[in-house]
């Protein structure tokens, strides 16, 4: 794989996008314990604590083995704040080991593109570094603003992998954004 030094820092026109480190967990448990951060989510909002720290450890882990994941996000202007996470890292989908391109982003920043600026670079770098595996935005229906930056990132709706699931009892449809499938 590649080295962290390729994936880490990026900068984008806003942003910079760098590893996670042991200082960003309560970035993190900021971001997805925020109700409209979690809005779209199919898990119970009380379940978000869970997320959050399966999420956290498993992002600092796909670093350490494969040198590339989720970044954080900090805003040029203030690169001490932390503002969003996003990138790709490694997942199974249907059977195929993909990356799973991922965005998150604290509301006072929504409408600024970091979910967009993000997203593309994660796209390009995946694109460019890892040609070989498919890319995946998973979304539900009603999480427009996430498929539109999928969109926006270059990925297509491919509503044949749509699924049907149901978890802690809320049923909910898992929707397919696909580059390279």
């Amino acid at each position: 794989m590649q080295s962290p030094a390729d994936w880490s820092p990026i900068v984008t026109t806003d942003l910079a996008l760098r590893a996670p480190t042991d200082d960003d967990q309560p970035t993190l448990t900021e971001l997805h314990s925020d109700p409209q951060t979690f809005m779209y989510h199919p898990l119970p909002p009380e379940l978000a604590a869970t997320v959050v720290t399966r999420r956290y450890e498993g992002s600092v882990a796909h670093w350490r083995e494969h040198g590339f994941g989720y970044w954080i996000a900090t805003e040029l202007r203030d690169p001490t704040r932390a503002v969003g996470i996003g990138g790709v890292q490694f997942r199974t989908f249907h059977g195929r080991t993909c990356l799973s391109l991922y965005y998150r982003f604290a509301p006072s920043t929504w409408g600024h593109g970091y979910a967009t600026q993000t997203a593309r670079a994660a796209v390009e770098l995946a694109t460019r570094h890892l040609p070989d595996y498919p890319i995946v935005a998973l979304t539900v229906p009603a999480n427009e603003p996430s498929q539109r930056v999928a969109l926006k990132a270059g990925l297509t709706h491919l509503s044949e992998l749509d699924t049907e699931q149901e978890t802690h009892g809320r049923r909910f449809t898992h929707v397919y954004y696909v580059a390279n499938w």
